[in-house]
């Protein structure tokens, strides 16, 4: 039986990948989808703290950012099962700018929650690498 001309038969790859390697870098990609969840919940509950701190004329735009900012994490966490490295460098672009917003806006932000926040993006930076790695893998072998 002839291939059609447009579907040419796989070739198969000297390369054989086992999925316990394949485990190793896929587990820093899950700790850095961890990360991404992890982000949009303190987020939140930035958002519940400032709504006590803050004048009730500025709920609405707290809530507004808060959800908006969460939401964005969430979608990418969840976007990272299937594109884990655009995802997370998504991510780390968004949270670092996020960061740095609001270290124009009030320099001492910077230094609240500054450990998670390092945890944060080693953990994303990890993932990145990782999923680069899983990708190139997976070119390698054609799968």
């Amino acid at each position: 039986m002839q291939q059609p001309l447009n579907n040419p038969p796989k070739e198969e790859s000297i390369f054989e990948v086992s999925n316990f390697e394949l485990k190793k870098y896929q587990k820093h990609v899950s700790n850095a989808r961890t990360a991404l969840f992890v982000i949009a919940g303190l987020m939140v509950l930035g958002g519940v703290i400032s709504t006590m701190m803050q004048p009730k004329e500025l709920l609405l735009d707290i809530w507004i950012e808060v959800l908006i900012m969460a939401g964005t994490f969430v979608v990418l966490a969840m976007i990272a099962e299937k594109k884990p490295y655009h995802s997370l460098f998504a991510g780390l672009i968004i949270y670092v700018l996020y960061i740095v917003l609001y270290f124009l806006i009030d320099p001492a932000t910077l230094s609240r929650g500054i450990i998670l926040k390092i945890i944060n993006i080693s953990y994303l930076i990890k993932g990145i690498i990782n999923a680069g790695e899983i990708k190139d893998i997976k070119k390698m072998t054609g799968s």
